[in-house]
């Protein structure tokens, strides 16, 4: 313990630790993996983790005639870059320094910077982001089966707070970021998540990072993504129109503050980025990744994005005329969002796409012989949801139906004096569902508290003394053959 490098450091013992720090693979009797501690962290690693080292001469280590020492591939990196790394019980280094230093550099010096070795890329400091040691140091209720959605830039995870409130936890793998410019992206949607102060619009709580972690914290909805609820709503036999012209009319007012109070186009409005409340009464826009930032009300360019079946007739076009950008004002990619809108409403009250094809040159030909609410599944449902539904699936960006046409039309106002038989229901679900997740988190409690028994009971057997402890002489005085540390007798 007295051949760290620095004093403050916690040297972990052998008995804490059952598999590596960095890459998990387990000490187990035979696997032939042996503990090792970096000599400047104090933690244990496997042989290829914690490498030796050559020792630069005035070290400390010199006293001890040491011409190597091992040192995980973490401390690699100069010690003002590890800003993540904690020694002792609550002293760690400060970030303020590689923050400084990064802020002196430009993107193309920071991408250079972030692919400068592999750690680097693994535990890339972000810069006004707090550290925590760990995930669970700020969430012990996130674990795997806590998972509730997971798309190409992180994990979700529905997690309870310290004041027993429910919160969304958005998990980013720092290595999975390959590049700074992947980073300027995560960076823009935290900005834009940050200012939002609508009822309709999801918001970041908080952001913290680990040393391989990013967490943003944003608002749950308790009640799922609004293909979950469709399900429980036809499952239920509730009214699917009220329902939709619901959805409809507080995401078209979401959509109308985000482009006239932000000037933001979200750009990939649908089924899964759009979440209710349990009881189903508020409706939230979520996930910002491709939304951008509308800088005036002249053409600016744009790349063609969106998810096939809901992107608008913009795009759509864009990529049949194969271009990487095209050209437009802020008001025709609001209007774009309002054409996915519609899609969605379509999808509601008919069960089918309005956009059939399986190629965007297919969808294109179907956008300009226009699109209408016909056929048996149309049947029952009313012409006013049809009028407003095929105003916003125009073609023509001019004529599209805006987001005040849908907050006003009669349709979407008639549908808030109906919708409490369905808030009414739900609320008797929630009780239900309230008291089965409450037996569900005392299960998991229950199934983390023997989980670190059993752990403890192993560590027991590992100890080197146990090991060596013949059985004739196991202590007559415990009971059961277990030895007085709580653990069982090892075999030989």
């Amino acid at each position: 313990m007295d051949t760290l490098l620095y004093p403050c450091v916690r040297w972990v013992p052998d008995s804490e630790v059952d598999s590596c720090t960095k890459c998990s693979s387990k000490f187990q009797k035979l696997s032939f993996k042996s503990k090792h501690h970096c000599r400047h962290c104090g933690k244990i690693y496997c042989d290829k983790c914690a490498p030796l080292q050559p020792l630069p001469n005035g070290t400390p280590w010199m006293k001890y005639n040491m011409t190597q020492a091992r040192k995980c591939n973490a401390c690699q990196l100069p010690r003002i870059f590890q800003a993540h790394r904690f020694y002792g019980e609550n002293t760690r280094l400060d970030g303020g320094i590689v923050e400084l230093i990064m802020s002196f550099l430009d993107d193309r010096s920071v991408a250079r910077l972030q692919q400068s070795c592999a750690t680097m890329l693994r535990q890339f400091p972000v810069p006004n982001v707090p550290y925590f040691e760990s995930l669970q140091a700020r969430f012990p209720t996130l674990f795997a089966g806590a998972q509730i959605g997971r798309g190409a830039c992180g994990t979700v995870y529905k997690v309870e707070d310290w004041d027993g409130s429910k919160v969304a936890v958005k998990v980013v793998e720092k290595a999975r970021v390959y590049s700074y410019y992947g980073w300027r992206k995560l960076f823009g949607e935290i900005e834009i998540m940050r200012g939002n102060e609508h009822v309709n619009v999801s918001r970041i709580l908080e952001v913290f990072q680990t040393a391989s972690h990013l967490a943003i914290i944003m608002e749950l909805g308790e009640g799922g993504s609004l293909k979950r609820a469709y399900e429980v709503v036809r499952k239920k036999h509730y009214d699917m129109e009220v329902f939709t012209a619901n959805v409809v009319g507080q995401v078209a007012a979401g959509l109308d503050y985000l482009y006239h109070t932000r000037k933001i186009v979200h750009r990939d409005i649908k089924h899964d980025n759009i979440v209710l409340s349990k009881d189903y009464s508020r409706v939230m826009i979520i996930d910002f990744g491709l939304a951008e930032w509308v800088r005036d009300d002249y053409k600016q360019k744009y790349v063609p994005c969106g998810t096939m079946g809901f992107a608008s007739p913009e795009n759509i076009q864009a990529v049949v005329e194969r271009k990487t950008v095209f050209q437009a004002n802020g008001y025709a990619m609001h209007e774009s969002d309002l054409f996915s809108l519609g899609v969605v409403a379509f999808m509601l009250l008919s069960g089918s796409k309005p956009l059939r094809g399986q190629r965007f040159t297919e969808q294109h030909a179907e956008v300009r012989r226009g699109l209408r609410c016909s056929g048996p599944r149309w049947q029952h449902v009313s012409d006013r949801a049809k009028h407003i539904i095929e105003w916003l699936l125009v073609g023509p960006t001019i004529q599209r139906a805006t987001a005040a046409d849908v907050v006003q039309h009669p349709w979407v106002l008639d549908s808030i004096h109906k919708f409490s038989a369905i808030e009414s229901d739900r609320i008797g679900e929630i009780e239900l569902e309230d008291r089965m997740e409450g037996d569900e988190w005392v299960f998991v409690a229950n199934q983390m508290r023997i989980t670190e028994e059993w752990k403890m009971i192993e560590e027991d057997e590992w100890c080197d003394d146990a090991a060596s402890t013949p059985p004739g002489d196991a202590d007559p005085s415990t009971p059961g053959g277990r030895t007085p540390g709580g653990g069982r007798t090892p075999r030989h």
